[in-house]
């Protein structure tokens, strides 16, 4: 959960890649959602190039996702935002792979109902609307991607 940390240590932070000795951080992570392990069906993904915009729901996603063979960008996003880690919350309530915040995920065919336990499927079809619909300015700009 670095997003958390990161965020409330900020002013205290010259560059987030680097950690002194003696430096102190306040840890501010809370999760409201714990995901439970599951068996899960493998979903085979293509970006979105029609006008469908509800993404595909899934019961449960996986909790870790290799970004193998996915384009730069996408794996550079995820791999900053959750570490492939599809469940994973930050402390200001962003949620999965790209981090998504409950307005974006929902103005971008998220279904609301699946936010905070949506499979990799669903949140990658999201990450591809969203792409699409504003450009890379969603994650380009804090991610170094």
């Amino acid at each position: 959960m670095w997003t958390g940390i990161y965020t409330a240590n900020k002013p205290r932070i010259a560059d987030y890649n680097v950690i002194y000795p003696g430096q102190r951080f306040t840890i501010a992570c809370k999760i409201s959602h714990v995901p439970q392990a599951v068996v899960v069906e493998t979903v085979a993904y293509a970006p979105r190039h029609s006008a469908v915009r509800q993404a595909p729901v899934q019961a449960r996603a996986e909790s870790n996702v290799s970004t193998a063979g996915m384009g730069g960008f996408q794996a550079c996003v995820i791999r900053a935002e959750s570490g492939g880690n599809s469940q994973i919350w930050n402390a200001s309530g962003h949620y999965g792979l790209y981090q998504f915040s409950a307005s974006t995920w929902a103005g971008h065919g998220g279904n609301p109902a699946d936010f905070g336990r949506a499979s990799a499927a669903e949140q990658t079809q999201v990450f591809w609307n969203t792409v699409h619909d504003d450009g890379t300015s969603d994650w380009a700009p804090y991610d170094g991607c």
